[in-house]
């Protein structure tokens, strides 16, 4: 049975873990003994601490594939071990840096490196990619996405279902664009607009979401806003704007705003890809829908995000994957893999449908 060492035992750990168990034989690895006992049912639990280089490398020389589940501060990390011990790396802890300057070295070591492959950056990119593949060339790619209490309350109308670290993250880090064709950079919360999203009125900021589609997609307009309730980004960005979210703070500052976010509540997941470009000729314009909720114990978040980074999992183990660094949109723009991912989604039960022209997806 091929073995899968997946580090990180939050809940989109416990999500993959659940999908890949039966199939399996799975190593959960983290530095929380109390995280790891609630997932010791899905395989054998190890204490490990990813700073830990030498620990890190025996690990990943027992397993086929190593599932990274960890914050974003470890996942270059991550990778280079993967590298180092010609180990296959599916990751999904929305690493700062820009994984491209491994692809020549991961061919070379014959190691595929699958990066961003969770809920957004992830879906989007493969739903992207297929399209790019389909149409003669993409004028714009618009990507609206989020992870939002079904039922928002007062403070801060939010849940975090994710790494709360990688929450801030997300709200910290400039949000790079293409405009005209050009790559760009706004601050977060510069533009705070309303937005109608499947029939709820929510609110959107540009975010850093596009990551590898700045490079692997040519337009003259690509962006990606995340949405929030009504009421959630008015009081982060003062939040932001006074300082509490800089590096020296932020510890203290999650400590007091996660007791006022909603925690075990069901969470929905919110997708709309919307593309406009010209196929055979013609200007078109054609997406994907996505919705999801919580269900079966698992958030929203960690199903889509989780669900996803087990089946680009299962894609390595059949080894039908190349080499190198590839993120999903590459490997979204094969038919195969489109159509394997977005079918076993749905049939876990998230719904997405296609909208705007009828093409042959």
């Amino acid at each position: 049975m091929k073995k899968v060492l997946i580090l990180g035992a939050g809940n989109i750990g416990k999500a993959i873990a659940y999908d890949l168990n039966e199939d399996f034989d799975l190593t959960i690895g983290d530095s929380s003994e109390e995280a790891l006992d609630k997932l010791s049912r899905y395989g054998e639990k190890v204490v490990i601490d990813a700073r830990d280089k030498d620990s890190l490398i025996a690990h990943f020389e027992n397993a086929d594939v190593v599932v990274c589940a960890l914050p974003g501060e470890f996942g270059l990390s991550i990778l280079e071990t993967g590298i180092e011990t010609g180990t296959d790396v599916v990751d999904v802890s929305f690493m700062p840096e820009d994984p491209f300057p491994l692809n020549e070295q991961s061919k070379e070591e014959n190691v595929s490196l699958i990066v961003d492959a969770g809920f957004g950056p992830g879906i989007p990119n493969i739903m992207v990619g297929r399209l790019n593949h389909i149409m003669d060339n993409i004028e714009s790619c618009k990507i609206k996405i989020g992870g939002l209490p079904k039922e928002p309350k007062p403070p801060l109308f939010h849940t975090v279902t994710w790494s709360p670290m990688d929450l801030i993250e997300e709200y910290t880090r400039p949000a790079r664009l293409v405009r005209d064709g050009k790559i760009s950079s706004v601050e977060t919360f510069d533009e705070i607009r309303p937005v109608t999203v499947q029939e709820r009125s929510l609110e959107e900021f540009y975010s850093d979401g596009l990551r590898t589609l700045l490079h692997t997609i040519k337009a003259d307009v690509l962006e990606e806003t995340t949405l929030r309730w009504k009421g959630h980004l008015e009081k982060v960005k003062v939040l932001k704007e006074l300082g509490f979210f800089d590096k020296k703070h932020r510890e203290n500052t999650l400590k007091v705003i996660l007791q006022h976010m909603q925690s075990d509540v069901k969470d929905i997941s919110l997708l709309e890809v919307d593309i406009k470009g010209v196929h055979q000729g013609e200007v078109i314009e054609a997406g994907y829908s996505l919705y999801d909720e919580a269900h079966g114990g698992f958030s929203s978040m960690s199903r889509t995000t989780g669900f996803t980074t087990a089946l680009m999992t299962r894609l390595v183990l059949k080894g039908d994957i190349a080499k190198g660094v590839l993120p999903l949109e590459l490997l979204g723009s094969e038919k195969l893999v489109h159509d394997y991912v977005l079918r076993e989604l749905k049939a876990r039960g998230v719904k997405i449908t296609t909208k705007g022209h009828k093409l042959h997806i």
